[in-house]
């Protein structure tokens, strides 16, 4: 997905397994080494951590936080996860 809107080529959700499939280009390899870091992978505590760390590192007053997944319940249970621990 990030790529995907980095490079205009706009398309569905892919499954993380048809994304971990796809070759990449050097160019579209480059461009995701780029991407800044605000993205945050792992436990609720572990994400929350992470998002604290970006709020006080970029002295944001408020973050918005879009969970992207392929399966919607999984995007409504990672948010979850998160909002238990670091709300």
């Amino acid at each position: 997905m990030a790529l995907s809107l980095r490079t205009g080529k706009l398309g569905p959700i892919v499954s993380p397994e048809t994304a971990a499939s796809m070759p990449l280009s050097e160019l579209e390899q480059s461009v995701l080494d780029q991407l800044p870091g605000t993205q945050y992978v792992g436990t609720g505590e572990e994400v929350a951590a992470g998002l604290s760390e970006l709020a006080d590192r970029t002295e944001a007053a408020e973050l918005i936080i879009a969970g992207t997944a392929y399966d919607p319940a999984a995007k409504i249970d990672t948010l979850a996860r998160v909002a238990k621990v670091w709300f």
